[in-house]
């Protein structure tokens, strides 16, 4: 299957315009998928391309475009109207349109989720741990930790649902509870958020432009989880070890080209992070520079494009090519 190295256009062509008009303020907005602190930070002396990033075949280069040229093709191609009503039926497994759908309130009331990972964003919206636009009404904690406890029971592997129950119990002050959650890291394999599932989900049904323009609205505009969360969690180094490892996991394979749908920027600048304070993961680089590397590391430059070279074939074109990626996967 051929990887396409489309995670930059995604990440840039219309976050940027989203950015302007609908960002939030806080740290780690809907927009901005990373601490500002840790990603903001150009590559450091002696950090050296990965090896296993170089010389990847078979790989398109990327479309990389400035602010202007990502407002004139959104306003060349406005959202398709119908794209969403299209593939509820296909997302409402991973979780249901009250999590991407612009809403002024949700009623957490009135939801029920029946999927693991439905389960986990409602468990999130309970314990109020989430960053975004939306907002919710009649959240409960009792609800968000009967939620999390079903699906640290449906996917025991997932370090996740444990990391953010553990951060919701210590929010509240009930540090016993958080403690026997944190153990469980231990015995985990890995970290999954399941925003690589809405993401895969959200894109792998674009057909036209204006349909990828429809899913990087919604995208731009659903709510992440408050990963910030993470630095309220009370863990020793071998436990930090495990954890800060399973973040960078994805980020650092070869293989995983495309941000946000096969690597989570803000999770991998994270688990940097945790790494840095036990002192590991100096290997590593910021994230970033990891996403040039990875944009870049073939040997084409992006090809900056202003407003005056802006050409919506090529963004048709690319359009052509990402769903040809999600068809393949």
């Amino acid at each position: 299957m051929k990887k396409l190295s489309v995670g930059l256009f995604i990440l840039v062509a219309f976050m940027l315009y989203l950015l302007k008009q609908n960002a939030p303020q806080s740290e780690n907005s809907v927009i901005r998928r990373e601490p500002s602190n840790e990603i903001k930070k150009s590559a450091q002396p002696g950090n050296k391309p990965l090896n296993k990033l170089a010389n990847q075949s078979n790989t398109l280069p990327p479309l990389t475009v400035k602010k202007d040229c990502a407002e004139y093709l959104f306003l060349q191609y406005p959202p398709s109207s119908n794209y969403l009503e299209e593939i509820r039926q296909k997302l409402d497994p991973i979780v249901g349109s009250w999590y991407y759908e612009k809403s002024a309130a949700v009623d957490l009331a009135a939801i029920n989720e029946t999927s693991t990972s439905g389960k986990f964003f409602l468990a999130l919206a309970h314990a109020q741990a989430i960053e975004g636009n939306l907002r919710f009404q009649n959240s409960d904690p009792r609800k968000a930790f009967d939620l999390f406890q079903e699906v640290i029971f449906e996917d025991p592997s997932n370090s996740a649902p444990l990391v953010f129950a553990a951060a919701a119990y210590t929010r509240l002050g009930y540090k016993k509870e958080a403690a026997a959650l944190v153990k469980k890291i231990n015995q985990t394999t890995h970290f999954d958020s399941y925003l690589k599932n809405l993401i895969i989900g959200l894109y792998k049904e674009v057909r036209t432009p204006n349909d990828y323009v429809a899913a990087a609205n919604t995208w731009g505009g659903a709510p992440i989880p408050s990963y910030r969360m993470i630095k309220e969690l009370k863990i020793n180094s071998g436990t930090s070890n495990i954890l800060g490892n399973q973040l960078v996991s994805d980020g650092v394979k070869s293989g995983n080209e495309m941000n946000e749908s096969e690597w989570i920027p803000i999770e991998y600048a994270y688990g940097k992070k945790i790494l840095k304070d036990i002192g590991k993961g100096q290997q590593y680089p910021f994230a970033m520079t990891l996403i040039q590397l990875k944009i870049n590391h073939f040997g084409a430059p992006a090809e900056i494009l202003d407003e005056h070279e802006c050409d919506p074939k090529q963004f048709e074109n690319q359009v052509s090519r990402i769903n040809m990626y999600f068809n393949n996967r």
